[in-house]
């Protein structure tokens, strides 16, 4: 046992023998230390949490089916990740802030970035093709002009004059504020590829299975860019949820004025055939059998016309979907739907029409995933029309015997049997 017994003495003898790389070792791990922390540039992180608001929570069933786990709370979620970190959105962010444009100087062994503090700014950069990108080195002058080398080649200009590159037009601009005391490397980027380096910096994550919120975090050389992309994405995302809740209000607001306009014709004509059955009769007072048959009359008149104006709401969203077939449209949800049913289908559908030009404008027209949710659109269509063509059969069933019980028993305030006559025959057309 005791020849197992570990010997410290003697292991610190034997390590005494190489002492002189212990000298070389510790002097190069921090020369390697400095050079690291020099030549690195410095991270910084920015994060934020958006709040998705359910456009449904006032509707009792989907939130029970939501409690259930059977409501599609994460998918809507999962689609808002995608629009966050979609392209457009990030490619508007960096156009309206101009973050194509970069800006380097070099001290020593450093290469650090200068986002809004830069003597030299690009004014504008006309690319001769598509997506094209320049880069170079400027070197000011104390006349208002400049030097800019690119590729081992030099170009003399001035600032706020348009200086012509092999690959297209460059203005350059100073600010008097800050004098450059050593050459600025600049950068002209396509907003495409920003936008795609800002995309991978970002992560967008769902807070948790039963929440709603997101969070998002970047991180950026520069902790004031990243905050600046971060607000302008937050920016961005909400103009474009309000734009799009603003189509479908249009829409819904031109069926309503549609209908306003209908019934308003109708009840004055309801309103003179009133005044010219009062004056033919000379009917002045009415008698309390009178007034219980008029009762009933407009209790009657007012279940029938509940029940045509649910059918010309009907008629109204079968023929937005016969017409726009192909291309389909909006179809109004703000309505007094007493099918349940056909309501939450109308939801589906104007969701599922909402998901599908996101998808178009981030994944392209031919990907598979806007194939998918098109031809679920195309299907819910189709169950759409058929309960509304229930819905209508059902409609004409309800409002015939309520027609039939509508005529009067007897004659009323003095009038005769044709006037009553007269009185089934016009009512009978309006139904």
């Amino acid at each position: 046992m005791a020849e197992d017994k570990l010997d410290i003495k003697q292991i610190a003898y034997k390590g005494l023998k190489y002492w002189y790389l212990f000298l070389l070792i510790f002097p190069a791990m921090l020369a390697g230390a400095y050079y690291y922390l020099k030549v690195t540039p410095p991270s910084y992180q920015v994060e934020a949490q958006l709040l998705i608001k359910d456009d449904d929570s006032g509707d009792t069933e989907q939130i029970l089916f939501a409690e259930l786990g059977l409501g599609k709370k994460n998918k809507n979620l999962e689609n808002e990740v995608l629009i966050l970190t979609s392209s457009p959105l990030i490619e508007e962010v960096v156009r309206n802030n101009e973050l194509q444009y970069r800006y380097f100087i070099t001290d020593g062994l450093t290469r650090r970035e200068l986002y809004k503090n830069s003597p030299i700014r690009i004014l504008d950069w006309q690319p001769n093709k598509e997506n094209g990108s320049m880069g170079g080195v400027v070197q000011a002058d104390a006349r208002g002009g400049y030097k800019l080398i690119v590729d081992e080649s030099e170009y003399p200009g001035e600032f706020g004059s348009e200086l012509v590159l092999p690959n297209g037009k460059l203005t350059l601009s100073r600010n008097r504020n800050l004098d450059p005391q050593m050459p600025i490397e600049i950068q002209a980027l396509s907003v495409r590829s920003m936008g795609s380096y800002f995309s991978g910096a970002m992560e967008v994550e769902i807070h948790g299975e039963e929440s709603s919120t997101l969070n998002i975090s970047m991180k950026d050389a520069s902790g004031e860019r990243a905050r600046d992309v971060v607000n302008g994405l937050l920016d961005a995302y909400n103009q474009k949820s309000v734009e799009d809740k603003n189509k479908s209000f249009e829409n819904t607001i031109d069926l309503i004025n549609e209908r306003v306009q209908l019934i308003t014709q109708e009840l004055s004509e309801a309103e003179l055939d009133v005044e010219a059955y009062k004056q033919q009769y000379n009917m002045v007072e009415l008698t309390s059998e009178g007034s219980l048959l008029m009762t009933e009359m407009v209790s009657s008149n007012k279940e029938i016309s509940g029940a045509q104006v649910q059918l010309d709401i009907l008629n109204t969203i079968e023929e937005t979907l016969i017409i726009n077939r192909e291309t389909f449209e909006f179809v109004p949800t703000n309505l007094t739907i007493t099918n349940l049913t056909l309501a939450t289908q109308l939801e589906t559908f104007n969701k599922l029409l909402a998901e599908s030009q996101e998808m178009e404008n981030d994944l392209g027209p031919a990907h598979p995933d806007l194939l998918l949710t098109k031809s679920n659109s195309r299907t819910c269509g189709k169950r759409l029309s058929k309960t509304s063509n229930r819905s209508k059969a059902t409609c004409r069933s309800s409002s015939d015997p309520i027609k039939t019980n509508s005529r009067p028993s007897k004659t009323a305030s003095g009038a005769s049997p044709s006037a009553n006559a007269n009185w089934w025959k016009k009512n009978a057309a309006k139904g």
